[in-house]
C-alpha cells in the first residue's frame, strides 16, 4: 500500500519571511501538507513530519535545543550556505543543505519521492601531522580496505601532490580538479563517480599533473565531498595543508585521523597537529579525533610515552610499515594491494572508527 502524496507532511522551520515563501511552493510542488513553526515550538512535531525543512535563520537555535536524529531533514538557504553553518548542519542530522536559487528542483523531486533522504555514507579525513608521514599511503591503504559492497570516493586536495593515483593504480582517463573548481550547491554522486577516474569501485578526484595546478575553493570541495557521500559508500579526504580548505574538510568529516610517526619528531609533530584540530572545532558535536602512527624499528618511542606527549585523543592505533611501495610504483605497478599487511592494518582501523561512530551516534 502507497502513501498519498497529500497525506505526507513537510516540517517548515523558519521566522524568514523570504524562506517561508519559498517553503511553501516547495510543498505545494512536492503535494506535501506544510506545518509551520519557529524553532522554539518545532520539537513536538520533528519527529511526526515525513520531512523537515530547516530555514538557515532558525538552524543556531535549532541546535541549541539539540533534536533527536531523523532522517529526511534539509537546511534551506536563499542564495548561499555560510562556511559557519556547517557544523550546525550535522548537529541537526541534516542529510543536505540546500541553495535554493541552485537546486530548489532538486528539493522538489526529492521531497516528491518519498523513499526517504538520499543514501549519506561516512566521510573520513585524513591529515598529515608533518610532511612525509604517509598520510596519502594511508589514505590509499584505508581506500583498498574498504568493504567490497559499497562505493569508495577518494579526494585529494593537494594539487601538487599527484600520488594517489599511484599508490592505487588509477589511470589518470577522467576530470580532475581542473574541470571541477567551479562546482557549486548540489551535485549528483553518480554523476561524480561516472566521470572522474577509477578502478575497481574507486573513485578519485586529483589533479592532472601534467596540467596547470588549479585553485580548489571551499565550496567546489563541499560539493564533491557531499556527491561522494550521497553514493552511500566511504568518503575519503587526503587533506594536503592548513586553510580555509583543510577547515572545510574537518567540518564534514565525521573522524578525523591525523598520520604521524612514532618517534619524537612524529610526537611532537602530532601534537601540535591535534591543538590545531581542536582549535578549528566550533565546540559542537565535532568529529573524532584519531591518531594513526606508523611505527618505525629506530626511535620509536614506547607507547606510554608517545601518549603522554600526544595528549588527549579519541584513539591513537598503530601502523605497520607500508612495505616495497617505491620499489612497485617504480615498476610501473599499483604502491598498495589488498594482501598488504599495511592495508590489513587500515582494515583494522576502519573496523575500530565504524565501531566507534555508532557508539557515538
Amino acid at each position: 500500500m502507497t502513501t498519498d502524496p497529500l497525506e505526507r507532511t513537510v516540517l517548515l522551520v523558519t521566522t524568514d519571511r523570504a524562506l517561508l515563501q519559498r517553503g511553501r511552493r516547495i510543498a505545494a510542488a512536492a503535494r506535501h501538507r506544510l506545518i509551520e513553526c519557529p524553532p522554539a515550538r518545532a520539537l513536538p512535531q520533528w519527529a511526526r513530519a515525513d520531512a523537515v525543512l530547516v530555514g538557515i535563520d532558525a538552524l543556531g537555535e535549532l541546535t541549541r535545543l539539540d533534536p533527536r536524529r531523523r532522517d529526511g531533514v534539509y537546511v534551506i538557504a536563499g542564495d548561499q550556505v555560510p562556511d559557519g553553518a556547517w557544523r550546525d548542519c550535522v548537529a541537526v542530522g541534516a542529510a543536505d543543505a540546500v541553495v535554493l536559487d541552485e537546486a530548489e528542483g532538486w528539493l522538489v523531486e526529492r521531497l516528491s519521492l518519498g523513499h526517504g533522504p538520499p543514501a549519506s555514507g561516512r566521510i573520513i579525513c585524513v591529515r598529515g601531522a608533518a610532511g612525509g608521514v604517509g598520510a596519502s599511503c594511508l589514505t590509499a591503504g584505508l581506500a583498498l580496505a574498504a568493504p567490497d559492497d559499497r562505493p569508495v570516493v577518494v579526494v585529494e586536495t593537494d594539487v601538487h601532490a599527484g600520488w594517489l593515483d599511484l599508490l592505487l593504480g588509477i589511470d589518470q582517463d577522467g576530470l580532475g580538479w581542473g574541470e571541477l573548481t567551479g562546482l557549486r550547491g548540489r551535485v549528483g554522486g553518480e554523476a561524480l563517480a561516472a566521470s572522474v577516474p577509477g578502478c575497481d569501485g574507486i573513485s578519485l578526484v586529483t589533479a592532472d599533473r601534467d596540467a596547470p595546478a588549479p585553485v580548489i575553493g571551499p565550496d567546489a570541495l563541499r560539493s564533491t565531498v557531499l556527491a561522494g557521500a550521497a553514493l552511500g559508500g566511504l568518503v575519503l579526504i587526503d587533506d594536503g595543508g592548513h586553510g580555509p580548505l583543510s577547515r572545510t574538510a574537518h567540518q564534514l568529516c565525521d573522524q578525523l585521523i591525523l598520520v604521524t610517526t612514532s618517534d619524537l619528531r612524529g610526537g611532537l609533530a602530532v601534537r601540535r597537529a591535534v591543538d590545531l584540530a581542536r582549535a578549528e572545532d566550533d565546540g559542537s558535536r565535532g568529529a573524532a579525533l584519531l591518531v594513526a602512527a606508523r611505527t618505525r624499528g629506530r626511535g620509536a618511542l614506547p607507547t606510554r610515552a608517545f601518549h603522554e606527549l600526544v595528549g588527549p585523543v579519541d584513539h591513537c592505533f598503530w601502523l605497520r610499515e607500508a612495505a616495497a611501495v617505491d620499489r612497485r610504483v617504480g615498476r610501473g605497478l599499483p604502491g598498495l594491494v589488498p594482501g598488504d599487511r599495511f592495508v590489513r592494518d587500515c582494515a583494522d582501523l576502519l573496523e575500530w572508527s565504524a565501531a566507534r561512530q555508532e557508539r557515538a551516534a
